[in-house]
């Protein structure tokens, strides 16, 4: 991966415009050009459980408050 990209959350890179120029978005497409049929089902297989339990953890929180 580049070392020379500014870490930036997804939320900081896309507020109100196309993100698909991005740096960090061309190297995740890059990376992902570059998988096999299985490891892109896998990586979008933990993309997607990650996202799920992060919103059950702000609901979580939400209730908390």
């Amino acid at each position: 991966m580049n070392k020379n990209l500014k870490h930036r959350t997804v939320i900081e890179i896309a507020r109100g415009r196309d993100i698909s120029q991005e740096p960090e978005m061309q190297e995740l497409a890059r990376l992902f050009d570059n998988m096999t049929d299985q490891e892109k089902e896998r990586t979008l297989e933990h993309l997607n459980k990650s996202e799920q339990e992060k919103a059950r953890e702000g609901k979580v929180s939400r209730e908390h408050v």
